[in-house]
């Protein structure tokens, strides 16, 4: 549960929601108590760049793609989400998450 409140809490376009700084110190919580996951590493991606980290948040987010690669996912499309996000972050943007999701 803490991993989908900082999601939102980043990657929300709705003002009332959005606390970057709160969900990447949620997130840093989180790794500090072991690793994490590719799902959660995501957000901690997501969290970094929306706190204008895009150095840290694209080196995740490779770590995160490597991660899907190793698992061989068989879903192309969870791969290509997360590459799109490497390149926002690559490009100094963050991610928004589209109002539906």
């Amino acid at each position: 549960s803490s991993n989908n409140l900082a999601w939102y809490q980043c990657v929300s376009p709705d003002a009332a929601v959005q606390d970057a700084k709160a969900g990447l110190q949620a997130m840093q919580a989180l790794a500090a108590k072991g690793d994490l996951g590719a799902g959660w590493l995501d957000t901690q991606a997501a969290c970094h760049a929306a706190n204008g980290d895009y150095a840290q948040a694209t080196k995740l987010q490779e770590d995160v793609i490597e991660r899907v690669k190793r698992l061989q996912s068989g879903d192309p499309d969870v791969l290509k989400r997360f590459e799109e996000r490497r390149a926002l972050y690559a490009a100094g943007k963050p991610y928004i998450a589209p109002e539906d999701e």
